[in-house]
């Protein structure tokens, strides 16, 4: 594949560092091209967003700004760039709105079709997918103002068929959104290859945890503690976690919880998303005053720290609709974790509490009393490492690239 330009089009991190406050696919990038072959690595280009960013070179790979989030015209130099140079491969990081708004859509689907019309060999990972069964008022309300769940519907179906249209294989990291994409949106399923999360690359102790004093009491010392992290999004499984709690005696059992998290970029400003996140923490401090809440961007040099100070890291998130990130940082950190039957089909099942409020409090209870389930834990995020090794993830990205521009 020596012959081979591959280019990489996503959010990408300035020069120097690791993450941008809107979209996750900034660091997801950086670690999964970190996961090829040197061999590989020397092909690629990424075309990255004009924001806060220069062209530079990262690890050899060149990065240049060719697209913007805010303009209705955001792709036309990146098309303009793409007509001037013969890729043979695009890859496409897909999230919404990591490109603009809801109207990026459109464009991301042209752009597709152009590279259609001139043979270029596409492949897109899909890092979320909504299912047609959570289009229900709730989301609706808090979600998409006032836009009508009939057009929503038609959005959704028009643009996941689209790109599942316009690209010759499809990268889903969790087998249950690849069958939301056949059962929902009626993929191929002979397009949709499954390839686990990597790890990304935290560095121990680079900068400590700061706890927020004015809104976060930091638990005092032989405290136990539970970690809830991520974009605090209302398909995040809230109400299931504070459902669990009603059932865990926390003063009990020493146990704190903290939450960290920032508001994802498409519920800023959103008066139905702001009554509902008040209601889930008034709820949770109507539980227990050990329920604490960081609410911003955490760094990359802060999750280290932040993570191995957890005794427990519980995901509540019982849905489909996107891939999990703190679940790669709980493997990384070897930090005990535990997820919803949501992702049954990939990870070890002691790291799976069910479907339910009542069994994750049961799950949690057990976690802090039972040692050997706390050993056969640590046991399964061993496994899940393996599963997400550089060289094993590297190798079957490349096995795609190699399908995807010979066959």
């Amino acid at each position: 594949m020596n012959q081979h330009k591959i280019a990489i089009i996503s959010p990408f991190p300035p020069e120097g560092g690791s993450s941008v406050p809107y979209s996750a696919l900034a660091t997801y990038s950086q670690t999964w091209i970190k996961c090829l072959s040197a061999e590989i690595q020397q092909q690629i280009v990424v075309l990255a967003q004009k924001e806060g960013l220069a062209e530079y070179v990262w690890q050899g790979v060149p990065v240049l700004p060719t697209w913007t989030r805010t303009h209705f015209q955001s792709f036309k130099s990146l098309r303009q760039h793409l007509r001037g140079h013969a890729y043979e491969l695009v890859h496409l990081q897909y999230e919404n709105f990591a490109y603009g708004g809801i109207l990026s859509n459109l464009r991301v689907v042209a752009l597709l079709r152009c590279l259609r019309r001139r043979s270029t060999k596409v492949v897109v990972t899909i890092h979320g997918v909504v299912p047609l069964s959570s289009l229900d008022s709730n989301y609706m309300r808090l979600a998409k103002g006032r836009m009508p769940r009939w057009l929503l519907r038609i959005g959704l179906r028009w643009t996941y068929r689209q790109l599942t249209k316009s690209c010759e294989s499809i990268i889903v990291h969790e087998s249950a959104l690849k069958q939301v994409l056949i059962n929902d949106y009626g993929a191929d399923a002979t397009k949709i290859k499954v390839v686990p999360h990597p790890l990304h690359e935290l560095q121990p102790n680079k900068h400590p945890y700061s706890w927020p004093e004015e809104t976060a009491k930091e638990p005092p010392d032989g405290a136990r503690r539970i970690l809830v992290f991520g974009y605090l999004s209302p398909y995040k499984g809230f109400e299931v976690l504070f459902d669990a709690l009603e059932s865990v005696d926390l003063a009990g059992q020493s146990i704190w919880v903290h939450i960290v998290g920032d508001v994802p970029l498409s519920y800023q400003g959103r008066s139905a998303y702001q009554a509902w996140l008040q209601s889930m923490q008034t709820r949770s401090q109507r539980i227990s005053s050990r329920i604490t809440w960081d609410q911003r961007f955490v760094s990359d040099a802060e999750l280290a720290d932040l993570f191995t100070r957890a005794d427990l890291v519980v995901i509540p998130r019982v849905g489909t609709l996107s891939t999990s990130g703190p679940f790669t940082y709980a493997i990384q950190t070897q930090t005990p974790v535990l997820l919803s039957s949501a992702y049954q089909d990939d990870v070890a099942a002691p790291l799976i509490f069910g479907s339910s409020a009542s069994e994750l409090a049961r799950q949690i209870n057990r976690f802090f009393q039972d040692a050997e389930y706390q050993r056969e834990i640590q046991q399964a995020l061993l496994l899940e490492r393996e599963k997400r090794s550089a060289e094993r993830i590297g190798r079957l990205i490349e096995d795609i690239y190699q399908e995807v521009i010979t066959g």
